[in-house]
């Protein structure tokens, strides 16, 4: 069960709790469609995607800002269920700490599915099971293939995506850009064949 009930807006969650989403009961698209936003190489990593990071560092650099993160889906749990969200050094030393402790103790498949269940999806929409709901007004396990997308797409900007969304009445020309980039990644990944995509 993961906690942080000591700092508002936070809840208890975990197997058993109420929304929760067993990762087995979604079709494998969903799934596919968050690795393929957040973390490709996610069974082929111990945590910390070392090709991602130097990418990352590289156009930090050369943009002279940081302008991408390399942060993989373990980081991410991490950083959302046990670090405030601050930025600093210390901070980032707990994260790196925090998430080899993870992957010692936890699958892979353990690990994906605690990200699913409580990554921010949208303006206090928190979790998958929620999203499914809030955005398509369906259970998560009938998610289409570009609902998945779309909702992976998210992750990287939750409420400015969802304000641009809400805004245009419908998919904007940048959101539906990221979510077409959800899909062809889906696709070079062999998670969904070339008529679905």
């Amino acid at each position: 069960m993961l906690e942080k009930e000591d700092q508002p807006g936070h809840a208890r969650v975990g197997r058993g709790q109420p929304g929760w989403v067993a990762l087995r009961g979604l079709p494998a698209h969903v799934p596919a469609a968050f690795q393929a936003a957040e973390d490709g190489r996610f069974y082929d990593h111990a945590g910390f995607d070392l090709t991602q990071i130097a990418r990352s560092l590289e156009i930090d650099l050369r943009e002279r800002r940081l302008a991408r993160g390399g942060s993989t889906i373990s980081q991410q749990l991490v950083k959302n269920a046990f670090l405030p969200p601050r930025r600093s050094f210390d901070r980032k030393l707990q994260e790196a700490i925090l998430t080899w402790r993870l992957e010692a103790r936890l699958t892979k498949a353990q690990i994906l599915e605690r990200y699913l269940n409580i990554i921010e999806l949208g303006p206090h929409v928190f979790g998958l099971g929620a999203a499914a709901r809030h955005w398509f007004g369906a259970p998560v396990g009938e998610l289409t293939v570009r609902q998945a997308a779309f909702l992976a797409a998210l992750t990287s900007e939750p409420t400015t995506m969802s304000r641009r969304v809400r805004r245009a009445g419908g998919l904007d020309a940048e959101s539906a850009a990221r979510v077409d980039v959800v899909l062809r990644a889906l696709r070079r990944a062999g998670a969904i064949t070339a008529e679905q995509l």
